[in-house]
């Protein structure tokens, strides 16, 4: 694609971002440490999937409770280290020397918003799974998926609309 004639520019992680990853790696910890510590009452079989009205639909065995957090942390380590090459991304416009580093900036902050989005939505289900399990709730929320959904592609959109504006 000849990206070599991109700018490499070292981001530097604001306090924010940092706070963002501290919250999403978090969740992730918390609700693996959570399943750690109640495993013996976990029931032998867990919902593994559910259908539109948050009712699950199939089932598994209670190893597959680690499935979502194990499938977040290995996401948030991998857009970790995407975000720190973004000469690589594409991008909605031309990068020059006089735009890079606006662009690489909001760019990673993109990729750290949506890897802790991610990893906080994981936890978030699995936590009602949990729930479940201890009969605290019969199935997922609905307003669960959807929500993460507007946020995930909110994102996107907001991100779109001012990498044009930036240019």
């Amino acid at each position: 694609m000849g990206n070599s004639s991109r700018p490499d520019i070292d981001i530097e992680k604001p306090f924010l971002h940092k706070v963002l990853d501290i919250i999403g790696i978090t969740a992730l910890l918390l609700v693996l440490a959570s399943i750690v510590i109640n495993w013996s009452s976990i029931p032998e079989t867990v919902p593994q999937h559910f259908n539109a009205t948050g009712e699950p639909d199939r089932w598994g065995d209670k190893w597959t409770i680690f499935l979502l957090p194990s499938i977040g942390v290995i996401l948030w380590i991998g857009l970790s280290f995407l975000e720190r090459i973004p000469q690589s991304f594409n991008y909605v416009v031309k990068i020059k020397e006089g735009n890079a580093e606006r662009q690489y900036y909001f760019a990673v902050t993109l990729i750290r918003l949506i890897k802790n989005e991610i990893s906080i939505f994981f936890a978030l289900l699995t936590q009602m799974i949990v729930q479940m399990w201890n009969g605290q709730q019969d199935g997922l929320q609905f307003w669960v998926i959807p929500v993460f959904l507007v946020i995930l592609f909110g994102t996107l959109i907001i991100y779109i609309v001012k990498s044009i504006q930036w240019r």
